[in-house]
């Protein structure tokens, strides 16, 4: 039992994948322990903690990173248009 545990820890490296094969172990031995097929369930009292995976920021696609710096260089474009920039002047 334990060198199949070792085997999944060491092929598996997403924790969703272990937790499920780990959960279908424990009901599967549970299902022996209730049809008196074994007399003790191996999995009876053990607990199992896994890191939970760090999931990475999805990417902006090129399209729409291009499509966003035109919307807004457009809008810039006509601001500058339409309202004149006053100079800031500092009297002293």
């Amino acid at each position: 039992m334990t060198k199949y545990l070792d085997h999944l820890y060491c092929y598996y490296l997403k924790s969703s994948t272990l937790k499920r094969k780990i959960a279908s172990l424990k009901a599967f031995y549970r299902y022996l322990e209730e049809q008196n097929i074994i007399s003790e369930n191996p999995f009876h009292h053990k607990r199992f903690r896994f890191k939970s995976e760090k999931i990475l920021p999805k990417t902006i696609p090129l399209m729409d990173l291009k499509n966003s710096f035109i919307i807004f260089n457009t809008n810039l474009q006509l601001l500058k248009q339409s309202t004149p920039l006053k100079k800031l002047t500092i009297n002293n």
